[in-house]
């Protein structure tokens, strides 16, 4: 299973907005573009589909910028995924909507694919936007000593 780049993208924008303390709490979208390494054409698209999801806060003008619309320990990778990508959908349901299992292997696969996209639901409905941020800020203090 591989999430989308722009799933990818904007929890990477979101990661940065939540790294983002002190002074002035608006970010403008080219800071966040070039800190997230997001192209910022294509992450005007998805700072709006985060703002239209109550995830965002956006103000335009020479003063304005982005900000978390909630503190990051309130914001899951789930409710991220929702806002630019829609339902989590691993395929396991299209497969099967509207007619009955044409036989056991079939109603198996069903339910293997059911249970692997519940639990992938639960772990992103489980995971914060706070939760990340301590995992990355705890990957920037290990010193790497590759050569």
């Amino acid at each position: 299973m591989r999430a989308s780049q722009k799933v990818d993208y904007a929890l990477r924008a979101m990661l940065e907005l939540a790294a983002m303390t002190g002074g002035r709490r608006l970010r403008r979208s080219a800071e966040v573009a070039a800190k997230a390494h997001v192209p910022e054409r294509y992450l005007e698209s998805i700072m709006a589909d985060l703002g239209r999801a109550g995830l965002l806060h956006s103000r335009r003008g020479p003063e304005g910028g982005h900000e978390l619309a909630r503190p990051a320990a309130k914001v899951t990778v789930a409710a991220i995924h929702q806002a630019v990508a829609g339902a989590l959908d691993l395929g396991g349901e299209a497969r099967g909507v509207g007619k009955p299992p044409q036989d056991g292997v079939d109603a198996a696969l069903r339910g293997f694919w059911r249970d692997v996209e519940r639990a992938v639901r639960d772990a992103m409905q489980r995971v914060t936007l706070e939760d990340l941020r301590r995992r990355a800020d705890s990957r920037r203090d290990v010193n790497d000593f590759a050569i």
